[in-house]
């Protein structure tokens, strides 16, 4: 456990495995980007983003979250490392690599165009002993860990049950666009050893031929027992324990959509490993995805569970919602915080929390 972690005693444990990259975010711009103009930007973020975004997301959510990723040894790196033990989140099987992969995502029209730079692979799970409760990661990274995730998934692999009422780890597969426009029924192997798929509209009718969400939904319930479809502002389609559900969007001021799709998921997980039904589940994903697009940056805004029960309480839910998530007890609770300082005083400086002024001395330890 690095410096600044903590466990929640008796809270799920869940790994998140995937390829990390430290993401600069700004928008909302007012238009794409054109060749030899400049736009200024209203709000930017700089933050770990790609799989540090469902990490934190899940952590926020109130479960003991460890991260199976690569971090680099250099200054970006350091900023990455700092800000994830800010967070909570276990980075004691992270690999160390020469340079931080790096993301710029621009913000516009709703939507986010996004630029990387640097090595998108993820190390293997075989270093971690303990099976978690929980597993989620795309497909392609989880098809690399066939056999590990297979040993967890056996009866009686975890030594005491979890959330979900198994003894075996519960796996969350998402999808990744194919930019190579062939997707192969062969990339779905990895659900085999999955027990919910979510994916969005499109990428459901590119893998399945479909012509329509729920066709392709029902067709991919041949390789996975659960099935969930984001229809981006019309909701989203699930069919969890045989239950077809289909939900209109959660109402919200949308400003940047960069964190949803990891919102939406930490959620998802968070219902089911607390036993919570699949209209539930579905519900509570919908509302998290809606919450998290109303600030700028993928990182901090992902709602913790309080965040998420006020806001949704001072809402009018769409038909259809169950909102028995609201039940739920948030580990994260506490006191509400004192006042900020008047701004301009020195305690008001935001960079505190950035990561920035211990970026040269974490390198340099990381480095030894």
């Amino acid at each position: 456990m690095t410096e600044g972690e903590a466990q929640i005693p008796g809270a799920p444990r869940v790994c998140v495995l995937g390829p990390l990259v430290l993401a600069l975010v700004m928008g909302p711009l007012d238009h794409a980007p054109r060749a030899g103009e400049e736009q200024i930007a209203r709000t930017a973020s700089l933050a770990p983003g790609g799989s540090a975004n469902r990490a934190v997301a899940l952590a926020r959510m109130g479960l003991n979250t460890e991260l199976v990723c690569s971090i680099g040894v250099d200054e970006a790196g350091a900023i990455v490392r700092r800000m994830l033990a800010t967070h909570s989140v276990d980075v004691e099987h992270a690999t160390r690599v020469p340079h931080q992969a790096i993301t710029a995502a621009l913000g516009f029209d709703g939507d986010r165009a996004l630029t990387t730079y640097g090595d998108l692979s993820a190390p293997s799970l075989k270093g971690m002993l303990v099976p978690p409760d929980a597993l989620v990661g795309e497909l392609g990274v989880l098809g690399e860990n066939l056999e590990t995730i297979a040993k967890w998934r056996r009866p009686g692999s975890l030594k005491g049950p979890n959330r979900a009422g198994s003894d075996r780890t519960w796996v969350l597969a998402e999808c990744r666009w194919d930019p190579t426009g062939r997707w192969s029924g062969d990339d779905l192997d990895p659900l085999e050893q999955v027990d919910a798929f979510t994916l969005n509209e499109d990428e459901a009718k590119n893998y399945t031929r479909k012509a329509d969400a729920r066709q392709a939904a029902r067709q991919l319930l041949w390789s996975v027992p659960e099935v969930v479809v984001t229809l981006g502002p019309r909701g989203a389609l699930a069919i969890i324990d045989d239950e077809e559900i289909l939900l209109p969007a959660a109402p919200a001021h949308t400003i940047d959509t960069t964190s949803a799709g990891h919102a939406f998921s930490a959620a998802l997980v968070c219902a089911r490993m607390n036993g919570l039904g699949a209209r539930a589940a579905v519900s509570m994903a919908l509302l998290a995805s809606a919450r998290s697009t109303e600030t700028m940056g993928s990182f901090t805004h992902a709602p913790t569970l309080s965040e998420l029960q006020r806001w949704t309480r001072a809402r009018e839910l769409p038909e259809g919602y169950d909102a028995e998530f609201l039940d739920l007890e948030d580990p994260h609770a506490r006191e509400e915080e004192p006042p900020r300082a008047d701004p301009g005083s020195p305690d008001d400086d935001t960079r505190d929390d950035s990561g920035f002024e211990a970026a040269s001395s974490i390198a340099d330890s990381l480095s030894n």
